[in-house]
């Protein structure tokens, strides 16, 4: 029977499809098993390499773990294969800051990388030209500089036309003259092939909402709607609650504002109750972990299953309807969270006898073991030495836990596991070795997570040639308050860009 259920544990994790497996991902994420989460967004990303969704969320995993070049990169793969193609604003930004870093003339190259150069074309240098001229406060000079590029191109080339019509409206907000702009953008939509082009209709609707009179601001509403009819954004769902709140519509306000907030957390990669349910169903989270979710809404599944059920009966405080559902089932899964209500009754000699009771179906579950092998009073039952004592137990565990260890090495859950296996089987001298490993480990980490002293990459700016942090790194340490006066900051340590 054991060996029956194992098989069905392999097949039910084969056939997780990639959106299951980015639904697990998420939620690991949340309860912080950053490397676990990586090791499914990766194998997502082996089958679909061009899934948005798995590769932003990779970005948001080597974030957190402070991996920053790795995750300015993946952004930036997002942003240049994302669907939306309304790039002409990010476009001129990113010229705008190339003139503003090359004060003293225009470069003709572009840095790529070490000893990788790019020249810039014709028409890039002509536009950072405007900009120079824009920064040099000489706005004038520069969009008559705009209309002697848009007349060069127009009939020739339709979005270097484009661009040249756009910077020219840009420019005139940027000084404040937004009726000026608004012509231009209207003039633009005059002209064939530009009547519903997105980089135009949404510039107007920015310089609308700027000049805030009822009709524009209603105009703006149309905008938006019809730019999220193509395609879902934060950005205008946020865009139509103002508009919404400025023309005294609470309703439709509050509604946007349901739906900003909403795509915001799924965006974010928040897990909404549904997803942890779904995903814990599918594959073993322990409870407590899953308890310190902050759930990015409470909307439960429509058809659950009785384990579906009884996760969300958890999540949301039902606990006694949650162990009732799970009580009478012996299946390896619902073995795992009947063994973590156990615990949570106190009852630890039967929590700890049904999670044996499940390895014997599901041997290699790193959770169960980790749980057995790091809780110190768990490690030291006779009844899970003895489980681990046995030669076939010892030696699987050994191996893989030092295969881990090959490839995540500064993994200190992994050397405290190792630690209490060591000292299980009497080796003591390694047990102690791996345990001084594993405390060095959490110790560093837990320096890393203090959030006062401490920022990495304050900001980002601009993706294009080269992506820079504000401020690299900082680090200020603070003494401790001594009589006769407060704490104070010593040793403050920084690496920041020009």
């Amino acid at each position: 029977m054991a060996g029956d259920d194992r098989v069905e544990a392999v097949r039910e994790e084969s056939l997780m499809t990639a959106e299951d497996r980015i639904r697990y991902a998420r939620v690991l994420t949340e309860i912080g098993e950053l490397y676990d989460a990586e090791i499914e967004i990766a194998e997502v990303l082996e089958q679909r390499p061009e899934d948005l969704t798995a590769l932003d969320l990779l970005a948001k995993i080597k974030h957190m773990r402070g991996e920053l070049s790795a995750a300015i990169a993946c952004w930036a793969q997002v942003h240049a294969k994302s669907p939306s193609n309304l790039t002409a604003h990010v476009r001129l930004n990113s010229m705008m800051q190339f003139a503003q870093e090359s004060e003293r003339g225009p470069g003709q190259f572009l840095v790529l990388g070490p000893f990788q150069l790019w020249r810039k074309p014709a028409a890039h240098l002509e536009l950072e030209e405007v900009f120079r001229l824009f920064l040099a406060r000489r706005p004038d000079e520069a969009r008559e500089r705009c209309e002697q590029f848009a007349k060069k191109y127009r009939g020739k080339d339709a979005d270097l036309y484009k661009l040249a019509v756009l910077a020219d409206a840009w420019l005139a907000e940027l000084v404040g003259d937004y009726e000026e702009s608004k012509g231009i953008l209207e003039n633009l939509g005059s002209e064939r092939g530009f009547e519903t082009d997105g980089d135009r209709i949404l510039a107007l609707a920015r310089v609308y909402e700027r000049l805030g009179s009822q009709e524009l601001l209603e105009k703006a509403v149309q905008i938006y709607k019809h730019l999220q009819r193509s395609f879902e954004r934060v950005s205008v769902l946020g865009h139509l609650a103002v508009l919404y709140r400025k023309l005294g519509d609470r309703t439709e306000a509050d509604l946007y504002e349901e739906r900003f907030q909403r795509l915001f957390r799924l965006r974010m990669h928040r897990p909404s109750l549904a997803d942890a349910a779904r995903a814990a169903a599918q594959r073993y989270i322990p409870l407590e972990s899953l308890s310190r979710i902050r759930l990015a809404d409470a909307d439960g599944l429509g058809d659950p299953t009785p384990r579906e059920q009884a996760i969300s009966l958890f999540l949301t405080g039902d606990v006694g309807a949650a162990r009732g559902l799970l009580g009478g089932s012996d299946e390896v899964l619902d073995l795992k969270y009947r063994a973590d209500l156990a615990i949570q009754d106190g009852l630890r000699e039967e929590g700890i006898a049904l999670y044996l009771q499940s390895l014997e179906a599901d041997p290699d579950d790193v959770r169960v073991l980790e749980w057995l092998l790091s809780d110190p009073e768990s490690s030291g039952s006779d009844r899970v030495a003895e489980y681990f004592r046995r030669p076939d137990v010892a030696e699987r565990l050994l191996l893989r836990l030092h295969a881990g260890l090959r490839s995540s090495p500064l993994r200190a859950s992994l050397w405290r596991q190792l630690a209490s296996l060591n000292r299980i089987l009497g080796r003591s001298e390694e047990a102690r070795r791996c345990a001084q490993r594993a405390a060095s480990l959490e110790e560093a980490a837990a320096g890393r997570q203090r959030a006062v002293g401490r920022v990495l990459a304050d900001s980002v700016y601009h993706f294009v040639g080269r992506a820079k942090g504000l401020i690299h790194e900082v680090w200020a340490a603070r003494r401790p308050a001594q009589p006769g006066r407060g704490g104070f900051l010593e040793e403050i340590l920084g690496n920041l860009t020009p």
